[in-house]
């Protein structure tokens, strides 16, 4: 019954955060380009992006809380195989609407926010199979300081994310300094190592999740070694980053 309502207490906190992260980041994208000293030859439609994608932050917080749910239940497969599914989507989609229907920026913008919501999605219908997650709209009734709980527990996790959010825009600050091609290069090398860097965290997340799961000893060894394979051939991939440089660029 804990289980339920804390759950229950999380979609709802969920929700009106994600809202109110939309209403606040739609209020002050403008502000916030202008102030990143994003180039006046692409701030239209760096805007425009922007605009598109904050709108998929309800679907990017439902994800995350379902996503959530099920790792803390020992199911991490899912999150990850709906991680995979929406980045093949979101290709697909970008070669769509973008090399299709010469959409631009607004395509690629909307195929991106269509790849969260099936990954939302895919990972609710997953969550509602299991009956110890069943909700009722008892749970959802207030119980007391079960929200201040919730908070206190997700505070430290928000602080972390907001350390990480500030460096990511100074970084772009000095970055948007050098003009849009720089912004552009960064952009690509980064879709490059971004791939790798969730890579190793969804692996060691399988290896550790699938661990704590099992009873059997045995199993929890050879889950650990498979996460240790799938952090290994990562670093593998971290080597051919250079490689990978030196093919689109001619830094040596």
């Amino acid at each position: 019954e804990n289980l339920r309502k804390s759950l229950a207490h999380s979609y709802r906190l969920t929700a009106f955060i994600a809202v109110g992260v939309l209403i606040l980041s739609q209020s002050f994208a403008s502000l916030v380009l202008t102030g990143l000293h994003t180039p006046s030859n692409i701030i239209g439609m760096s805007l425009l992006y922007l605009r598109i994608i904050f709108c998929g932050i309800p679907a990017t917080a439902a994800y995350n809380m379902f996503a959530s749910a099920l790792r803390a239940m020992g199911n991490s497969k899912t999150p990850l195989t709906a991680m995979i599914i929406a980045s093949v989507l979101n290709v697909s989609l970008d070669l769509l609407f973008v090399a299709g229907f010469g959409w631009g920026v607004a395509g690629a913008a909307i195929a991106t926010v269509i790849a969260q919501s099936f990954s939302a999605v895919y990972c609710f219908l997953i969550l509602r199979r299991i009956d110890i997650v069943h909700l009722t709209r008892a749970d959802f009734m207030p119980a007391s300081g079960m929200n201040a709980r919730l908070m206190k527990l997700g505070i430290p996790v928000v602080f972390q994310n907001i350390i990480i959010g500030v460096g990511g825009l100074v970084v772009q600050y000095v970055i948007n300094g050098y003009g849009f091609l720089f912004v552009a290069g960064f952009t690509q090398i980064f879709e490059i190592l971004c791939p790798i860097i969730l890579g190793k965290l969804n692996g060691k997340s399988l290896g550790e999740s699938g661990g704590y799961s099992c009873d059997n000893p045995h199993q929890k060894v050879n889950s650990a070694q498979c996460c240790k394979s799938l952090y290994t051939c990562n670093l593998a991939n971290d080597h051919g980053i250079h490689h990978c440089i030196k093919l689109l660029t001619d830094i040596p």
